[in-house]
Order: C-alpha cells, then sequence, then structure tokens
C-alpha cells in the first residue's frame, strides 16, 4: 500500500530531518487518549504511523498497557504491522500523508487492526514541507466532510466524536487538525 519511490523518500525524511515530531518527544501531545484508553478498558494499542515510535511507547508505560506497538512502513524498526487486531488504534498527523490511489485500503487496514476505538488526527490543509520529488508532504488536502465519507465508508463503526483540534498560532492562522473518534 505505498509505492517504492515514495517509501524510500518517507524513510529518508525520517532519517535525516525532525519528520514526525511528536512521535520523537519523551512527553508527545496525547490530547483525550488516556481518557479514552479508560472509558473503553484499553488493554492494547497499535500507534499507526508511529514514526520513531514516541507515543505507543509513551502510553504503554502512562497508561499502563498490556501492549503497545508501532507500525509505520517507513520506519525500519516499525515496517511490519502486528498481525492481530487491538482495542485501541490511534493515528495522529499521518493519513493525509497516504498516497491518495492507496487511502481506501489503508482504511480498510485500520478497520481491520482495532475491536474498540480509534482516535484519528487529520491534517487538512498544505504541510509547510516538500517531499524530495516536490510534492506537498500532505498528499491529500481535504476537509472533514470528505475524510468523514471515506471514514464511514471503509470503517465499521460509529463517529462518536469529531471536531477542529486546537492550533498553535505560530504555525498557523486557523485550526488545520481534525479529529474523528470512532467506536466499533
Amino acid at each position: 500500500m505505498i509505492t517504492n519511490n515514495y517509501k524510500n523518500q518517507q524513510s529518508k525524511l525520517h532519517k535525516t530531518t525532525n519528520w514526525g515530531a511528536n512521535s520523537r518527544m519523551q512527553v508527545p501531545r496525547v490530547f483525550n487518549i488516556p481518557e479514552l484508553i479508560e472509558k473503553y478498558n484499553v488493554k492494547t494499542l497499535l500507534d499507526f504511523g508511529c514514526g520513531q515510535g514516541g507515543l505507543h511507547k509513551y502510553l504503554k508505560k502512562s497508561c499502563k498497557l498490556k501492549d503497545a506497538r508501532g507500525y509505520d512502513p517507513c520506519v525500519e524498526k516499525y515496517e511490519i504491522i502486528p498481525d492481530y487486531k487491538f482495542d485501541m488504534l490511534v493515528s495522529l498527523d499521518v493519513l493525509e500523508h497516504i498516497e491518495p490511489q492507496f487511502i481506501d485500503d489503508t482504511l480498510k487496514l485500520i478497520n481491520d487492526k482495532f475491536t474498540k476505538i480509534s482516535f484519528l488526527d487529520l491534517h487538512t490543509s498544505a504541510a509547510k514541507r516538500l517531499l524530495p520529488d516536490g510534492r506537498n508532504a500532505h498528499l491529500i488536502q481535504e476537509q472533514p466532510e470528505w475524510w468523514q465519507e471515506k471514514i464511514s465508508k471503509f470503517i465499521d463503526g460509529e463517529i462518536i466524536e469529531q471536531k477542529w483540534l486546537p492550533f498553535n498560532k505560530n504555525k498557523h492562522t486557523r485550526a488545520v487538525n481534525y479529529l474523528f473518534v470512532i467506536k466499533k
């Protein structure tokens, strides 16, 4: 679900830049994920598009999860997706980076990897960074209505929360990240 050319570009960015900054932090931004973990009695978690893995490592420790894993096809350590399901799937600032021809299959894969709750944080506009081939790093720049239609079509469950996330006024002039929480 990723072309070799794109995987190579992404892998290079992960190795040579601060790409995926939240995944590199010892205390990453977690939004209301810990509250969802508690509310839905989550014991296992998959960080889909985990980058350097900081989020799932932090949540495993701080939320006392039985198992927390990461998947990122562009980071060698995490390039193989576990072959089982998790109570919760989180994906922060990832889906807009998927090559458009693979977004439907990616959402189907996400659907197959969680049993209780999913937290999807999507960036809806252009990134400040360009890929080595000159394309904008956000290959999909769509608004919440487009994402809602895709999610509803390919993920079994009910969207129980959706909203614009707070934004950093030093980086953006308006909210650009949109949250979907999906319950099965």
